[in-house]
């Protein structure tokens, strides 16, 4: 799903009909590419197995954001999530797990050797940021007035249908997304 909504952008700009309602799609979902692509994360959440490296330690940091955890194996052998906490305890994103050391827990070093399911992602999408609604708001409102111009600057290939935003991330639209970039744990 998307993170705004033809509709939305219609009524923005207050247009009547759905002549464009292609376009202002294919913008939306290049908006979504670009605020993702930017943050490096997703503000979408989707239930899905990751597989991650043990390291023989009680903590394990995650590259990526999750909601929830419905389930964990290490080594194969499926063990209790309550066994583990994730953290940061009262915010979510959840950046990294800790099992507990009263069950002896750790994450065994090895390649892939744990798997997690969860709902991975910033957040489920009915609770997706005011800030980044308006950030795509933005991106798709600006560009689709620009293409509406005489000086287009966008660059469209309809054979395959991909739509690219010329001009790239405007400055306010940084400042914005910049609040939300996934930190780096290089």
């Amino acid at each position: 799903m998307a993170y705004c909504t033809v509709a939305e952008i219609r009524e923005r700009l207050s247009l009547g009909g759905s002549q464009d309602d292609n376009l202002i799609s294919d913008l939306i979902d290049t908006a979504d590419s670009l605020i993702d692509n930017y943050t490096g994360r997703t503000f979408n959440s989707s239930t899905e197995t990751r597989k991650f490296d043990g390291n023989d330690s009680n903590k394990l940091l995650l590259n990526d954001d999750l909601i929830s955890m419905s389930a964990i194996e290490i080594d194969a052998v499926s063990k209790t999530i309550t066994d583990f906490i994730l953290y940061p305890l009262n915010s979510s994103p959840k950046r990294f797990i800790i099992a507990t050391l009263e069950k002896g827990e750790i994450f065994t070093k090895g390649r892939a050797n744990i798997e997690i399911t969860g709902d991975w992602g910033y957040c489920a999408l009915a609770s997706l940021p005011r800030d980044i609604w308006n950030a795509c708001v933005k991106l798709v409102t600006t560009e689709y007035i620009r293409r509406q111009s005489a000086s287009a600057h966008a660059i469209i290939d309809e054979r395959i249908g991909y739509v690219a935003f010329a001009d790239g991330l405007p400055k306010d639209v940084q400042q914005i997304l910049s609040h939300y970039q996934l930190p780096s744990f290089s």
